[in-house]
Formats: structure tokens, sequence, C-alpha cells
């Protein structure tokens, strides 16, 4: 069980104990490095018209089958990359959002050459939400508006909603 148990969480975080530690420990946290950022990313993309916790319980097969999200490697997927991913069991097999994702690889490493990293990037970003939201849809593919918004939350660059009674509920 989680480790946390006797906390008020967000109801959507209380469908397992997996989900609530990740309430409790990364949702709303920065990333450590630029890759868990692209994951974060990656991941919110593959949500686009499903759920949230259909992707979390499938971010082990996400991880496995896109290397463990090194922007480096998929900044180089191709074709062959892209018909192997098709036919990985366990991940959400869009032509699309694959594709999507090996050219945000190569947005990402644009941005790291030019800001030192990712997170550096987004962090000296100005503005309020809704102008970091227009940043990212210009930058990226297969972004709009509630997938930017959902990153911006997940990585703890704009203040993550919480449920009224939630222990991370800043009020």
């Amino acid at each position: 069980m989680s480790k946390c148990e006797d906390k008020t969480r967000c109801e959507w975080a209380n469908v397992s104990s997996e989900m609530m530690d990740y309430h409790d420990a990364e949702w709303g946290a920065q990333p450590c490095d630029d890759n868990a950022y692209f994951e974060s990313l990656t991941l919110e993309i593959f949500e686009a018209g499903l759920s949230w916790e259909l992707i979390f319980n499938r971010r082990d097969a996400f991880r496995k089958a896109f290397g463990d999200f090194d922007v480096a490697v998929i900044a180089n997927y191709g074709t062959d990359e892209f018909d192997r991913l098709m036919d990985t069991p366990g991940i959400v097999r869009n032509r699309r959002k694959i594709e999507a994702t090996a050219d945000n690889a190569r947005i990402f490493l644009e941005i790291q050459k030019e800001n030192g990293g990712f997170g550096e990037w987004l962090n000296e970003l100005t503005g309020d939400e809704e102008e970091l939201i227009q940043n990212l849809r210009k930058r990226f593919k297969f972004v709009g508006p509630s997938v930017a918004r959902s990153f911006l939350h997940d990585v703890g660059r704009t203040s993550a909603p919480h449920d009224e009674k939630c222990w991370k509920n800043k009020g």
C-alpha cells in the first residue's frame, strides 16, 4: 500500500497505491532531468483523448518501448522504429503520436543546444499560464491546450489543481 495512506488526496489518485504515490511524490514536482521532462510531455500527448489512469498503468511499457525516453535516441527514430512501436503491446499504438514523439525529441535537442537544457529553457519562460501554453503549442507536435496545461502542471511549472480537501491544496 501507499506510504501515505492517511492523507486526503485528489479523488483521481485514490484508485491505487501506485497512483497515490505518483500524486504525492511526482505530480507537480520538477523532474530530475531532461529525459524525465520528455517522458512527461510524451505521456501527456499519449493521454490525449484517453484517461491518465490508462496511460499511467502502461507507463512501464512506454518506458521500455521508448528506451527510457532517451531524447537523443528517439530523435533518430524513423520508419523502422515507428513500425516496431506500432507492433509493441502494452502501449497506445497511435502512429501520429509515435511520429510526433520523434519530432518532439528533435525539438528537445534544439532547445537543449540553445539553452543548456530543456528544464532551464522552461523555467526561464515568462508569462502567465496561457502564454506558457501558447509557447509549448507553437514548438511541439500534437500539443494542444489540454496537453500543454497538463504538462505544465505535471512538471510543477504552474500550480496543479487539487481537490479542496487534498493535502497538497495550497488554497
